[in-house]
């Protein structure tokens, strides 16, 4: 998984994973230019269990996090 999100998004990646530890967000915020007024996050959902990628976006101004052992919310 670690090797996969790095391959994705480079060396600058923060791991979250769930209560069960079943799945981990894996997300990047790109550094942007000066005055750019846009954050973009990508991430990655990876099951743990089946090593698998499970869903995948990259999004603007956005956060993300855990609701419970098995949803997230991007904000």
């Amino acid at each position: 998984m670690t090797q996969l999100a790095e391959q994705r998004y480079g060396n600058d990646v923060e791991y979250l994973p769930n209560k069960g530890k079943s799945f981990v967000i894996c997300l990047n915020r790109p550094k942007v230019p000066p005055g750019n007024p846009l954050q973009p996050l990508r991430f990655l959902v990876f099951d743990l269990e089946n090593a698998a990628v499970v869903f995948q976006d990259s999004l603007e101004n956005a956060d993300i996090n855990w609701l419970d052992n098995t949803r997230f919310a991007v904000r």
